[in-house]
């Protein structure tokens, strides 16, 4: 799954309309390993809709989006949620943390439950300023 030699997010002619309301449109987004991302716009820009579809919760009307170099169209949900816990992962921004925990523990979580093999498991993490290594368990 970890394909180190492309991006580790790639979507190219991305377009998505709910309602009749175009929100994305052509959309080229390359993410390469190491690299951060900030996505900002206004409310009902399509934000959320972008990284649903970097999720695979939410599907692309046409265009490709590939994770770790794995197109996601025509995954079956099982797939997609092995993709999801082997590829990328997501803190929303009124998810629910652990209080007891560090940051970095909180997103280590998941990696902990896949035997610390998910894909981020051994990748530096950059959680509020914080950055360093995900140690496994």
């Amino acid at each position: 799954m970890n394909d180190r030699s492309g991006p580790v997010l790639l979507l190219e002619n991305v377009c998505y309309s709910v309602g009749g309301r175009e929100l994305l449109r052509d959309l080229d987004l390359r993410v390469g390993v190491g690299e951060s991302v900030a996505v900002m716009g206004p409310s009902g820009s399509g934000k959320s809709t972008l990284l649903g579809m970097c999720l695979g919760t939410i599907r692309a009307g046409s265009g490709s989006v590939r994770v770790g170099g794995r197109e996601l169209e025509g995954l079956s949900g099982r797939k997609l949620a092995r993709v999801r816990s082997e590829g990328v992962g997501m803190v929303f921004q009124f998810g629910e943390l652990l209080p007891e925990l560090s940051p970095m523990e909180n997103v280590a979580l998941p990696g902990s439950y896949s035997g610390g093999q998910a894909a981020g498991a051994s990748c530096g993490v950059r959680a509020g300023g914080i950055q360093g290594p995900v140690v496994k368990s």
